[in-house]
């Protein structure tokens, strides 16, 4: 019972934020210049791979996808990233891809967490969906 509330909080604060964070999501998804980033993936078993990423995309969803390193369900919501460089997460595991700008968790999606040159943008498999 306990196990089912907090799965359901979790999940009713994911959609909450999601949904907030695009209405505020702008029609323009393309920069007048090239930035660069740098983005990390932190896998399964722990290991990291990063990736320095040259775009004119505004919008984290747009130069990943343009890399090819995530892809997922899209939803009223935006997008439910499932894969991040080739590593599926799974319900049955309860595994699923966090998103963080520099060191902070990111506090809305990757359709609307706006890139900046020099940004530092991670997603880390993570285990479990309970609030610790």
């Amino acid at each position: 019972m306990k196990r089912s509330f907090v799965l359901i909080t979790v999940l009713l604060l994911t959609v909450s934020l999601f949904a907030v964070s695009c209405r505020e999501s702008s029609d323009k998804k393309v920069l007048d210049e090239q930035i660069t980033i740098t983005f990390t993936v932190v896998h399964s078993d722990k290991s990291e791979k990063s990736f320095t990423i040259t775009t004119d995309q505004k919008y984290l969803r747009g130069a990943l996808e343009q890399e090819g390193l995530i892809s997922g369900d899209d939803s009223s919501y935006g997008l439910f990233v499932m894969t991040v460089d080739s590593e599926t997460v799974s319900s049955e595991n309860e595994s699923w891809w966090c998103l963080y700008e520099g060191d902070e968790q990111a506090l809305s999606g990757v359709d609307s967490v706006e890139i900046k040159d020099g940004g530092i943008y991670s997603f880390v498999y993570t285990v479990g969906y309970s609030l610790k």
